[in-house]
């Protein structure tokens, strides 16, 4: 359940292929007293991800760094009004099912509680401390370092050591006083819920929001109705670590830690891409009877979970020989109700010939949509478009074999044929020798390498990001073993390529990378 910082990006939001309607043929019954039973099955519009670095070690609570991710979500929620929520915690294979499984509810529990305004869960998570899940003053500290006073400064800059400070006093002392409260410096219940439900407000305002983004009960399925404090089935639930979309191999999982422990940070790194909450949007109009609804409500035993398993779900996720991945076998999930609605979203699953681009400033921040954007592909011009959530969806033709696609995209104020930023995408990264394999799937992910000269500076750099021990390439500038296999697992979970790819100015060198 130990946590790892797999990739500079937390979230991944995309919006789903139309589904096709089809005709449904019914056949007569033979008598008055029988009927046809027709399940339609649920389907997804859109979807987001949170990633695993949002949220603190081995831990429910939610980062600061959460804060730019709201505005992904919100432009996800906004254009697909009236489509009923629901959330799905998940944790990585390791651990006892239980153990992840409270985990997940709780992880669930702190991202709902946050998009509906409901300090009293967070109380909940602050006094009911389970599997290492222990909020503390490290949590107090964090909040007062982000929520600002009424001259925008924040009401701690001290270390987040979670010792009782002088400021740190200080710092609950100003908060109380602003708040109405008893100025008497000591962070108790009252206390925390006014500063739970003031970073929960600062989280979700991201700049340039003018006004926190907030979602109602209402808008999850099963949450129509549901009172103060309530954990609605149906609109959120975890689902532990019964549907991992990564599995490492056997001698991996089995692996003795090192002197310094380099195995098991590895294997961490390696598990993150299982530690995630996602969020699904249903078609509008979309019910469900609650008794029909085979995951079990947060806090509830998960014995409903396994009822719900393929016959051999079991199976399905456990470790093998060599690494599977979902989006690849399509038979690592153990829950089928999960499985099936699942893969046909590009969260879980991401389409094998398109691309997800996040469209971001210089500083590798989000542009607030609507965003003009144009893409180029070989030799035909490229059509003006607009993004409505701050993504786009690149669909490589299949009947064409493209050296470089081009994106240009601007701010909503952008005029003009001139787009100021850009991104050449280089498409045919698995041909070649390896040389070249390796400059197009780090150009991909954001290291400029418009060069073969400029390789070896890449490749260093992405090993540092990775912490990785191996440095720089082999002397016929080929990847050291590791380095490859890191390079090519990541490149192969498409999202990474679009989360980390470089934005800069038109016409210029120089590349960012996502924080």
């Amino acid at each position: 359940m130990a946590e790892g910082d797999d990739d500079k990006g937390v979230h991944f939001a995309a919006q789903h292929d139309t589904e096709p309607r089809r005709a449904l043929k019914i056949a007569t019954t033979d008598a008055s007293s029988k009927f046809n039973t027709i399940r339609i099955p649920l389907i997804p519009v859109a979807c987001w991800t949170l990633k695993d670095p949002a949220f603190a070690f081995d831990s429910s609570f939610v980062s600061p760094s959460f804060q730019v991710e709201l505005g992904v979500l919100s432009g996800i929620v906004g254009a697909n009004q009236e489509c009923p929520a629901a959330l799905f915690g998940h944790c990585d294979p390791a651990g006892k099912d239980d153990l992840n499984k409270t985990l997940g509810d709780r992880r669930a529990i702190a991202i709902y509680a946050l998009l509906t305004r409901q300090p009293d869960l967070w109380a909940y998570l602050y006094d009911t401390k389970q599997v290492g899940d222990t909020w503390d003053l490290h949590m107090v500290q964090t909040m007062l370092a982000s929520v600002q006073d009424g001259q925008g400064a924040p009401y701690y800059a001290g270390d987040i050591d979670g010792a009782r400070s002088a400021d740190t006093t200080d710092a609950v002392r100003r908060f109380q006083a602003d708040a109405g409260l008893a100025a008497d410096g000591d962070p108790g219940h009252q206390t925390r819920k006014a500063l739970f439900g003031a970073y929960m407000d600062w989280l979700c305002t991201p700049a340039p929001a003018a006004a926190p983004f907030r979602m109602q009960a209402s808008d999850f399925l099963g949450g129509a109705g549901a009172g103060p404090g309530d954990l609605p089935k149906m609109s959120l639930q975890s689902c532990g670590k019964y549907n991992p979309i990564v599995l490492l191999t056997k001698d991996e999982m089995a692996g003795e830690d090192t002197t310094d422990g380099a195995s098991k940070v590895q294997r961490n790194a390696d598990d993150a891409p299982n530690r995630r909450v996602i969020m699904f949007l249903f078609e509008k109009g979309t019910t469900v009877d609650p008794s029909q609804w085979p995951c079990p409500k947060v806090k509830d035993p998960n014995t409903a979970c396994k009822d719900a398993f393929w016959s051999d779900g079991d199976a399905r996720r456990q470790n093998g020989d060599t690494q599977r991945l979902y989006e690849k076998t399509r038979d690592t999930m153990a829950c089928r109700f999960y499985d099936r609605f699942a893969r046909r979203s590009p969260c879980e699953s991401p389409d094998e010939d398109a691309y997800l681009v996040r469209l971001h400033d210089d500083e590798v921040k989000p542009i607030a949509p609507p965003v003009p954007y144009r893409v180029t592909m070989g030799s035909t011009p490229g059509v003006r478009a607009t993004s409505t959530d701050g993504w786009v969806k690149i669909q490589l033709p299949k009947d064409k074999c493209l050296d470089t696609v081009r994106i240009e995209w601007g701010t909503s104020g952008s005029s003009g044929d001139r787009l100021p930023f850009s991104l050449d995408l280089m498409v045919d990264c698995d041909v070649g020798e390896d040389r070249a394999q390796t400059r197009a799937k780090l150009n991909n992910i954001g290291y400029s390498v418009s060069t073969d000269e400029q390789l070896a500076g890449a490749v260093t750099q992405f090993q540092a990001d990775y912490g990785l021990s191996e440095h720089g390439c082999n002397p016929d500038g080929t990847l050291p073993a590791k380095t490859r296999v890191r390079l090519w697992a990541i490149y192969d979970r498409k999202c990474d390529a679009t989360r980390k790819a470089s934005s800069k100015a038109a016409g210029s060198t120089g590349a960012s990378q996502d924080p």
